[in-house]
């Protein structure tokens, strides 16, 4: 999904940005707010909250939170059959493989290290929402579908009701008949 498209609501894609530290969340905000609609929290709380309320299309997400970390979060996210496919990138001034395995270990779609390159974080936003838009897609597809198997259920069983009542019919008819040629014999 380009930056300027519309995601399966119809809109601009959402970004949650999560960053304990508001100079980091303005910095992001500066990056992306004219290509896409931007939702804040400064915490893990505030963000679980936001995610449920303001339905983003993709979180950005610092590791390193009080309270709440952002693998917590981030587990939390994954773990929530409402919100499991919304793309979780980890955004991170922890260097070292340790960090990003742990996040690819709880569910995280992808990993930044801070400080962010501008380019680097509209690749992956792209490329993270167009799976979204493709997997949005896919849910909406099926709920149709599931929705037209059983409007084809109840046909089915509407249909077999109809030839079971016709089917009673036809045997009382043949047995009145079967009975009315024994009595004139």
């Amino acid at each position: 999904m380009h930056p300027n498209e519309i995601n399966a609501r119809g809109s601009k894609g959402k970004v949650l940005v999560v960053d304990d530290e508001e100079i980091n969340i303005k910095l992001i905000e500066a990056y992306l707010n004219e290509e896409y609609e931007i939702i804040t929290a400064q915490s893990g709380n505030e963000a679980l909250n936001k995610i449920i309320e303001d339905k983003p299309d993709i979180v950005l997400l610092d590791i390193m939170m009080p309270q709440i970390s952002g693998y917590d979060v981030c587990k939390s996210i994954k773990e929530n059959d409402a919100t499991r496919f919304i793309p979780v990138v980890m955004c991170t001034a922890l260097s070292g493989s340790e960090a990003k395995i742990k996040a690819i270990e709880i569910g995280a779609d992808d990993f930044l290290t801070k400080p962010i390159n501008r380019q680097e974080l509209f690749a992956r936003i792209k490329s993270l929402l167009k799976k979204k838009y493709y997997q949005d897609e896919l849910v909406h597809d099926k709920d149709i579908i599931e929705k037209q198997n059983e409007a084809l259920r109840q046909e089915h069983n509407e249909l077999e009701q109809k030839v079971h009542e016709r089917t009673e019919e036809l045997m009382k008819a043949k047995i009145s008949g079967l009975k009315d040629r024994m009595k004139l014999k």
